[in-house]
């Protein structure tokens, strides 16, 4: 289930780390192996696209202790692997699980967001940075009524 999947070990929370700027010649395997030499790792996963299967350029790992995440962060951040300087830090937790606002993941994560009426808008678009291509979110500039500028890329009924 996506539970399951997607279980956090509060107890372990300071060991997990946000890696950004990944390579999508990075997977699992390479990204395990360039952070194990800081300690045992438990999770290296590099987020994928669901839509198109693709490396969406950030990953989390996870370490069995904190102290080797903090060592990770001080000898990984702007380091560079597979051809791109990482950026690493501490995860910040999620808020928001399966369901809920904003579908699964919770604010922020897949299918938007749900707060004044306002769903599944582009965070992207807001920020400049999507190029419409096969996105499924709202580029309305209010968030998700369809009015103001920068129409949606496509009906949204009515």
């Amino acid at each position: 289930t996506w539970e399951k999947q997607h279980a956090v070990d509060m107890s372990n929370e300071g060991a997990k780390l946000y890696v950004g700027g990944v390579s999508f010649n990075t997977d699992d395997r390479s990204l395990r192996e360039a952070f194990e030499k800081y300690g045992p790792v438990q999770e290296a996963r590099v987020m994928m696209d669901r839509d198109t299967g693709k490396s969406r350029g950030f990953a989390f790992v996870t370490y069995e202790h904190t102290k080797d995440a903090d060592d990770a962060v001080s000898g990984m951040s702007g380091q560079e692997l597979d051809g791109r300087t990482l950026r690493v830090d501490h995860a910040k937790g999620r808020a928001g699980g399966p369901g809920g606002a904003g579908g699964p993941g919770g604010p922020g994560g897949p299918g938007g967001f749900s707060s004044a009426g306002r769903t599944n808008v582009c965070y992207d678009w807001q920020r400049g940075n999507c190029h419409r291509t096969q996105c499924r979110f709202d580029h309305s500039s209010d968030g998700g009524s369809g009015a103001g500028s920068g129409s949606g890329s496509g009906s949204r009924g009515g």
